[in-house]
């Protein structure tokens, strides 16, 4: 028969070894102190209903973590009574508290919104959420198992190339829900973190915020859709200063956007059509300022020009159009193509 150990025992190499074997700490306890799994068990159960640990996961995929330990990776499944906030108040609200107000509010923002697209969206059974601490930054990533983002919303506007829906996000005002929804949620989470990428249906999209930068890759296929979000610990980004940044001065209203045109270009082609110009065009007359951002954009034709900076300018005169990081090939198009009078 086992030696008996005093609960204090137990429970004291199950809080110090727990950040180490998440997943195994049942055997690694009964092997180190000589117990039986079940004893092991029942003070688990204690410390959950005490609260000083969190369980995640069922059967083989059960983990547990300290409810203060900052790495963690919890399964929830999706059910009508599962709440973003109260999820990040439960578990991950301490840890983020201890950082700088900044960096507490991008992370809250980013987290409800991207988490409650999992529940009210994704189609998904189960969402896995990571939290990733490391010395100068931290990382958070969402991953669900349902239909993956660009494909949801690839169906919801009836594109003929998934890669169109990754153009669409970046405009920000565009859900597959209008009447509960802005659209507004995963625009400025992609602009408020260091860098976000959004992986699903075969492509990752990341944008990088600290280089101003962005890419589109094909990867392989996996169910559902992983966003993971980086910040520094030093960071000076500001949410009400990123809200500004696009809203109208006096109403405050979200009247601006920025995009970047390279997302336009499907496989092979080059900016000379209309056609293209009116995928990049779909859905921007709900703003009032619009900055297209030429960055890796290496030539631009005529009709595409003709359609963005007159025909839609025409239709649509009280919004203003802006361009940045033009070649000087691009340039001389635009100009050229800009209506004098």
């Amino acid at each position: 028969m086992p030696p008996k150990h005093p609960n204090s025992v137990v429970k004291h190499y199950l809080i110090k070894h727990l950040s180490q074997y998440p997943k195994t700490i049942v055997s690694q306890a009964a092997d180190s102190l000589g117990v039986t799994r079940t004893t092991v068990h029942r003070h688990l159960n204690d410390l959950l209903e005490q609260g000083e640990i969190i369980k995640t996961g069922k059967k083989k995929g059960c983990r547990y973590y300290l409810k203060k330990e900052r790495n963690k990776s919890l399964i929830f499944p999706i059910t009508p009574n599962l709440d973003e906030f109260e999820v990040w108040k439960a578990y991950f609200w301490d840890n983020f508290k201890e950082t700088n107000s900044n960096i507490f509010e991008i992370s809250e923002y980013g987290f409800t919104e991207i988490l409650n697209n999992a529940i009210e969206h994704a189609r998904a059974r189960t969402v896995r959420i990571s939290s990733n601490w490391q010395k100068d930054k931290v990382g958070l990533i969402i991953q669900d198992d349902g239909i993956g983002i660009f494909k949801n919303i690839q169906l919801a506007f009836q594109f003929t190339e998934i890669k169109e829906s990754i153009l669409e996000i970046t405009k920000g005002k565009v859900t597959t829900d209008p009447s509960h929804h802005t659209g507004e949620g995963l625009f400025f989470t992609s602009r408020a973190f260091d860098s976000c990428s959004i992986k699903a249906n075969g492509l990752l999209f990341l944008r990088d915020n600290l280089e101003q930068d962005w890419f589109v890759q094909t990867v392989d296929e996996s169910a559902g859709t992983s966003v993971s979000l980086s910040i520094a610990l030093d960071s000076q980004r500001s949410l009400p200063a990123l809200f500004r940044q696009y809203q109208t001065h006096k109403t405050l209203e979200f009247s601006k956007t920025d995009i970047p045109v390279q997302l336009v270009i499907l496989e092979g082609e080059h900016l000379i059509s209309r056609s293209q110009a009116k995928r990049i065009l779909r859905g921007l007359e709900q703003f009032k300022t619009i900055r297209l951002d030429f960055k890796k954009v290496d030539i631009v034709g005529q009709g595409f020009v003709d359609e963005i900076f007159r025909v839609f300018i025409r239709q649509y005169p009280h919004i203003k159009i802006e361009f940045c990081n033009a070649n000087s090939d691009v340039q001389f198009m635009i100009e050229r193509g800009i209506p004098k009078n």
